[in-house]
């Protein structure tokens, strides 16, 4: 009974190291709008996307999140504080590489899967990507959804929970500090 205690234990560690090299050694792309937006319009998650990012930045897994032009106006129509997060964000030059927000007029999906596909990384997201996804199937097998609980996402593709701060100016003073995250592997 102990040994297969044990055996089990050591096999979720095992697991776990295995997701946590595997993950450094991808790439990823992030629907930012889509995962803002899982709750629908009217109850944004800034909070989402900066948990996952935060993730992969304290990890060196590289990553790019790219919004669309309008989400800045949807934060600021529904709530002031996670608009005030954003900007301050995707205004900060040591973050522009990896935050994209897309130009008005131009579909962010065009220049997620684009540098998805150029990269070989995998895509973060709830959308379905219909169209493209009948003419690249490459996209349906990359493509990792989110599930948004109100303290973690789960990536269960990916083996992840990562909790998820109160409020989206918690990362804000997070980042100042640059204070690691503990997320918690899944285990099956």
């Amino acid at each position: 009974m102990i040994l297969r205690q044990t055996r089990k234990r050591h096999n979720r560690t095992t697991r776990s190291v295995i997701a946590a090299t595997l993950l450094r050694m991808l790439r990823f792309v992030i629907d930012g709008t889509n995962l803002l937006l899982l709750h629908g319009r009217a109850n944004p998650e800034l909070r989402y996307v900066l948990a996952l990012c935060e993730y992969f930045e304290t990890r060196g897994i590289a990553y790019a999140c790219f919004f669309d032009a309008n989400t800045e106006y949807l934060l600021k129509e529904q709530d002031n504080e996670q608009y005030e997060v954003f900007r301050s964000f995707t205004r900060d030059g040591s973050r522009l590489e990896k935050l994209v927000v897309v130009p008005s007029g131009i579909r962010a999906d065009d220049w997620l899967l684009a540098r998805a596909k150029s990269e070989g990384a995998g895509v973060i997201s709830n959308d379905k990507f219909r169209k493209r996804g009948r003419r690249d199937r490459w996209i349906w097998r990359r493509r990792h959804p989110v599930v948004g609980t109100r303290g973690a996402i789960l990536l269960e593709t990916l083996g992840l929970e990562l909790p998820v701060l109160p409020g989206a100016k918690d990362y804000l003073r997070r980042s100042a500090c640059s204070a690691p995250s503990n997320p918690r592997p899944r285990h099956e």
